[in-house]
């Protein structure tokens, strides 16, 4: 009985462990999204500046 939920927690774990994982990937994948928004849109404000110029 004993042995039989020391291996559910450890399968558990392992779950826990993989969906963190993809977790913190989707993460990074949103804030590099983000942070290429942010110099994209910074370099539209450059060009449009300079146009001005």
């Amino acid at each position: 009985m004993v042995r039989i939920i020391a291996s559910l927690v450890k399968v558990q774990r392992k779950r826990d462990r993989k969906r963190r994982a993809l977790q913190i990937k989707v993460l990074k994948l949103i804030r590099l999204h983000r942070m290429m928004d942010e110099i994209q849109a910074t370099l539209e404000w450059t060009r449009a500046n300079r146009n001005r110029n």
